[in-house]
């Protein structure tokens, strides 16, 4: 086992720490808007080809949905934005223990 003050042990941080740095130093190099966009063109493709060999599952679906009992879809879309609501709030309220101000209706400008 190494110690700390060991001449072998700070050689082999420095070569843990070299290897870190050649780890960033290629990420930066990776084209991530390419990566991204091909990410998303697979995701697509996968999906679409899920949907039409499920088509009969997924049109068996789509008919059961128009039987739904409208006062029960609103009561789980009223529960769903509730939910968003009160999670937003608690998260509001622990970034403001760390001093972190929130302002409710706050759209980031784009740059």
């Amino acid at each position: 086992m190494r110690r700390l003050n060991d001449p072998d042990s700070h050689d082999a941080h420095e070569e843990i720490l070299h290897r870190l740095l050649q780890i960033r130093l290629i990420g930066k190099r990776l084209p991530l808007p390419a990566l991204r966009t091909a990410a998303t063109i697979s995701l697509l493709v996968a999906s679409g080809y899920l949907l039409i060999a499920h088509r009969s599952a997924v049109s068996h679906a789509f008919g059961e949905i128009g039987k739904a009992n409208l006062g029960w879809v609103s009561a789980a879309v009223a529960a769903e934005i509730a939910s968003v609501l009160a999670y937003g709030l608690i998260v509001r309220k622990l970034l403001s223990f760390g001093g972190v101000a929130c302002r409710f209706w706050h759209w980031p400008e784009r740059q």
